[in-house]
């Protein structure tokens, strides 16, 4: 049975007052989502009160579910960390709500899609041709627009493009396929691993676990994402139907096996409705996925001729 992971904030008094703590933050299939988005609506209200962020009556709207909890959260951090501000309470924030990024991250993405011990990868030539196909085929549903355009947008934002362009240029990896990554695996958290979206602070726990193998230091999201990378990065050829079989392999090509169309790639497409892992090794045929697909944010960077 697939259970949806949710955020629970609890409190800690800084200066007097109570504000939502990031590191009592914890994952409860029996949460109430109420309470969390009641603990991120309190950390965005503490900034507000505190001139950290905009007090327009529009900038905190309701939180109802996990991504408008997201588009929340990132728009709070953007415009802390665009506010040159030496408030303490200002990296207070930011800590909380990076924090509440990282978990609200895992309530959201999708679970490995590991083969069996006995099943190897399949080969990229059996599978060009139908990569090709499914890209050409694929559309963006009208109720899905909203939420593809706002990856897109996140990922062509110049403070993003400027770390993903460094990243670029140590590995060889386009921009936009690590931009792709960073929101698949860490819902563009940069204080997370783009192997998996774990915390910076410690190598990844979660499958790829121990990762990278020397850390802390260095200990910047640009090291991790290089070494997340090392296994595509002398791929000499980022055609559309490689880099999709790239992104899968990313996820795990586990639904190759089942003949199934991968949510990594295909989830927010017509491709796609529900059917996936939810558990390493566990599959639930009536699961649907929370993320927009690698292939479809593919395809809106071509729509856009930004690619």
């Amino acid at each position: 049975m697939f259970y949806r992971r949710k955020l629970l904030l609890g409190t800690a008094a800084i200066g007097g007052a109570l504000l939502p703590f990031a590191s009592s933050i914890a994952y409860s299939q029996d949460a109430d989502f109420n309470s969390a988005a009641d603990g991120i609506k309190g950390i965005l209200l503490d900034a507000q009160k505190g001139g950290l962020l905009s007090d327009e009556e529009s900038t905190i709207g309701p939180i109802s579910d996990e991504y408008s909890a997201l588009y929340q959260i990132t728009a709070a951090i953007d415009e802390l960390e665009s506010n040159p501000s030496n408030d303490p309470l200002r990296d207070i924030l930011l800590d909380q709500l990076y924090a509440g990024l990282g978990r609200l991250n895992f309530s959201l993405k999708s679970p490995p899609a590991q083969l069996d011990e006995d099943e190897a990868a399949p080969q990229y030539t059996g599978l060009k041709s139908s990569y090709i196909q499914l890209f050409e085929s694929c559309q963006i549903p009208p109720e899905r627009k909203g939420q593809v355009d706002w990856h897109i947008d996140r990922i062509t934002k110049p403070i993003a493009i400027a770390r993903y362009r460094a990243v670029e240029g140590e590995t060889g990896v386009p921009w936009y396929f690590i931009g792709i990554v960073h929101a698949l695996e860490a819902s563009f958290n940069f204080r997370g691993h783009l192997h998996n979206g774990d915390p910076l602070d410690r190598r990844t726990r979660q499958v790829p676990s121990g990762r990278p193998r020397i850390w802390n230091p260095p200990s910047n999201w640009e090291s991790s994402a290089i070494d997340a990378l090392r296994d595509v990065g002398n791929n000499s050829d980022w055609s559309i139907p490689r880099m999709l079989y790239l992104l899968e392999g990313y996820n795990g090509y586990g639904y190759q096996y089942r003949r199934l169309k991968s949510p990594y790639l295909w989830s927010f497409s017509n491709h796609f409705s529900k059917g996936k892992f939810v558990r390493d090794g566990v599959f639930d045929p009536s699961a649907g996925s929370k993320q927009c697909g690698a292939g479809v944010m593919l395809k809106a960077f071509k729509l856009k001729n930004l690619i």
